[in-house]
């Protein structure tokens, strides 16, 4: 794991080398913290556990932003607090509970299972997650994953994106979901101009302005154009990309091909 660093006042980001996950802490009044996908080795989950109470912070709630074994992770070493979702994350994290500890066993070996994904819904009527440190609201969308959410904090400007708006990886789409382009746009779309925004914080990548982020939504939505258009991509993000996202782009062509 990285150091964690400030972005802003109040907001701390580690990230691992492993497809350049970030784990983000946002601090309250009191000390008190919000930790949000913490990844992603079991090393890294309980290096960023001590690096928070090194910095005299205390974990008081925690948030997983979609239903994928890497932004399911914790440890006791943040302590038993309420940790948040979206109602639908909740009940995929519940109902797949064993498939999700086996992805996340053979892919990064050694995490607290009987931690992982344990996720409530956020209060109903609310969309907002229920701490006392700064306002943070929850932007619920079906982009890349079923139920997926992004944080705006919104005092401080701080958008956590989770799994969009990435200078590293192209959009990965929901391939079980018939609609999962048009829900990646319609996620993406939620995103843009909300009050006051200055900072971005991606699930991967690097963190940046929200002037940069527009930059990120235009590519986006120009490899986005490509598939529908069953279009060969030129995005400079599959120039060197990991297997596992060269297959994803491959999977995400040809499904939209045959639906062409």
């Amino acid at each position: 794991m990285g150091e964690l660093r400030e972005i802003t006042d109040g907001v701390l980001v580690a990230q691992s080398d492993i497809d350049h996950t970030n784990s983000t802490v946002v601090v309250g009044d009191g000390n008190i913290c919000l930790v949000v996908d913490p990844a992603v080795t079991a090393a890294e989950v309980k290096a960023l556990a001590a690096a928070i109470k090194g910095r005299g912070l205390r974990v008081v709630a925690g948030f997983s932003t979609h239903a994928h074994w890497d932004h399911l992770l914790w440890s006791a070493q943040f302590g038993n607090v309420p940790r948040f979702a979206t109602k639908q994350v909740a009940e995929i994290a519940q109902k797949g509970r064993g498939k999700i500890a086996m992805a996340a066993n053979k892919a990064s070996p050694g995490h607290e299972l009987a931690l992982l994904g344990a996720v409530k819904p956020l209060p109903d009527g609310t969309n907002t997650i229920p701490w006392d440190g700064p306002e943070t609201i929850v932007i619920e969308h079906d982009g890349h994953a079923p139920g997926h959410a992004a944080l705006y904090v919104k005092d401080k400007g701080v958008l956590i994106t989770g799994d969009t708006f990435s200078d590293v990886e192209i959009p990965t789409l929901d391939l079980d979901s018939a609609s999962g382009l048009a829900d990646y746009r319609a996620g993406m779309s939620k995103m843009l101009g909300l009050d006051g925004l200055r900072f971005v914080i991606p699930g991967h990548g690097k963190s940046c302005t929200s002037l940069r982020m527009l930059t990120r939504f235009l590519d986006d939505w120009h490899y986005l154009d490509d598939l529908a258009a069953g279009r060969s991509s030129k995005d400079s993000r599959l120039k060197g990309a990991p297997a596992w996202l060269a297959d994803h782009h491959e999977k995400q062509a040809l499904a939209s091909r045959a639906k062409g």
